[in-house]
Formats: C-alpha cells, sequence, structure tokens
C-alpha cells in the first residue's frame, strides 16, 4: 500500500510539472506586467514557462532585447528551480544559470555578460564622459534573503577610456578580480584591479569590512605613451617612488565619505 501512494504521488507530481510546463508564457507575463505597468514593460512574448522568449523588456529605464529562458524541469526533484537565461545581440549579450530554491535562496552559476559603456552613461557627473566595453564573468553568486552570501568573479573593462574638460586619456585595459562572503557585520569584500600592459599601469588592492572599513593600496604608472596633461593632474595629488609610480594608499569608513557627496 505504502508503494501504491509514493509511486501515485511521484505520478501525480510529475503530471502537474508537465501541465505547469505546457502553460503559455503571455498570459502570465501580462499580469506580471499589469502589476508594476510604470517600471516594466514586455512585448512579444512567445512560448511556455517552461521555454519561452521574449523580444523587449523595458524595466526601470533599461531595454533588454531577445531574452530567452529554459527551466530544468528534473531540478524541481532536488528541491530548486534551475533556469537557464540567456538575452541581447552580438552588441551586447547575456549568458547565465539561475537557481531559486524552494525556501527563496537564489544561486548565480557561470554568468558571462558583455556592456557597452552607453548602459551607463547616464549615471556620470555632468563633464565627463567615458567609453569601452565592459565583459563580466560571474562564477558564483549566492543570495540569502535578498542579500549577497558570496560572490565570486571578474570584470573587464576593454578600450577603456576617460573624456574631461582638461584631457581625454586612454586607460587601455583593465580587469577587476572581486571575492566576497557574508553581508552586514562581519562581511569582508576584496578585489584586484590591474591592467594589461596599456597606456595606464595599475596594480590596486581593494578592501572592504563590514560594509563600511574600505582599503585601497597599490601604485599607478603612467607610461610613456599615457596622456601628458592627465599624468601631471594626478602627479598632484599622489606621492611617487624613485621609478616614478604613483603610490595609492587611502583608508577609511563610506559613512563618513557619504556625507561629502
Amino acid at each position: 500500500m505504502k508503494q501504491v501512494i509514493k509511486y501515485g504521488l511521484l505520478g501525480l507530481l510529475c503530471y502537474l510539472v508537465l501541465l505547469i510546463a505546457t502553460i503559455p508564457a503571455a498570459p502570465v507575463i501580462y499580469q506580471i506586467q499589469q502589476q508594476v505597468p510604470r517600471t516594466f514593460q514586455a512585448g512579444g512574448v512567445s512560448g511556455t514557462l517552461w521555454n519561452g522568449k521574449i523580444a523587449q523588456v523595458v524595466a526601470s529605464g533599461e531595454t533588454l532585447a531577445n531574452i530567452r529562458w529554459e527551466v530544468k524541469p528534473l531540478s524541481l526533484f532536488t528541491g530548486e528551480l534551475a533556469i537557464k537565461l540567456r538575452a541581447g545581440d552580438k552588441e551586447e549579450w547575456l549568458d547565465s544559470k539561475v537557481a531559486v530554491s524552494f525556501s527563496g535562496d537564489v544561486s548565480v552559476e557561470d554568468t558571462q555578460a558583455r556592456l557597452t559603456f552607453n548602459r551607463f552613461r547616464r549615471f556620470l557627473p555632468g563633464g565627463i564622459d567615458a567609453d569601452g566595453v565592459f565583459r563580466l564573468d560571474l562564477e558564483h553568486l549566492a543570495l540569502v534573503n535578498g542579500k549577497p552570501e558570496s560572490f565570486k568573479g571578474e570584470l573587464k573593462w576593454r578600450q577603456a577610456s576617460l573624456s574631461t574638460p582638461l584631457a581625454r586619456p586612454e586607460l587601455g585595459n583593465l580587469t577587476l578580480q572581486l571575492t566576497g562572503n557574508g553581508y552586514g557585520k562581519g562581511a569582508k569584500y576584496q578585489g584586484t584591479l590591474k591592467d594589461d600592459g596599456g597606456p595606464l599601469g595599475v596594480d590596486i588592492k581593494l578592501e572592504l569590512s563590514d560594509l563600511d572599513k574600505y582599503k585601497v593600496k597599490g601604485m599607478i604608472e603612467p607610461r610613456d605613451n599615457f596622456d601628458q596633461p592627465t599624468r601631471r593632474l594626478i602627479s598632484g595629488f599622489l606621492p611617487s617612488d624613485n621609478n616614478g609610480k604613483l603610490k595609492v594608499d587611502q583608508r577609511g569608513s563610506l559613512k563618513t565619505l557619504q556625507q561629502f557627496l
């Protein structure tokens, strides 16, 4: 009798999974859109909840195109919902694996993305501009109760450049490697910023503890082909060693820093 009940429940679960898999995505996306009409707009929805596509999404002012998802049905038997996400085109794209547990915890693995600086230009202060391409390689991100529990990844800024009223330096290619554990008290995030031999040599270590105490230490080396006006400008703020490398050594509190911003 117990075996009958066991296989009966398993069969019922499989039936429910199959039923959900055949639900069209369009009505569900429409309901979400009705709940948050000002911050979320979707067009060109096709497929099912299990395997679908959205031609374009506008969320909080950001536009994403050609979004595709594929749910891994067998993941439900391990206590989570695993989804393969893809979005974008040749210019900007995203490829990620996301898993959501029944308790609400989120795990993001093997995420790659390519974004141009156009997406971030509106956040720059007046008179400052920048250009280049960002490439994100996020190996792991764990969210518990909506907060980061751990992460590890790398952000590359390719063909990086700045534009200010005083100078327009080319920065070359920069890479920021990041790791972190915890959130709030006891949290520790670390990073390393380096160049790959371009006009600006960079080797800086960053550390953030308890989401407040920060340390930035390392060196900057303007090479011979670096923008001369910018070289003179930053040399006036940073001390240099006998080899002409500029020393960076800053530490303090984010809470104190925010008072001046």
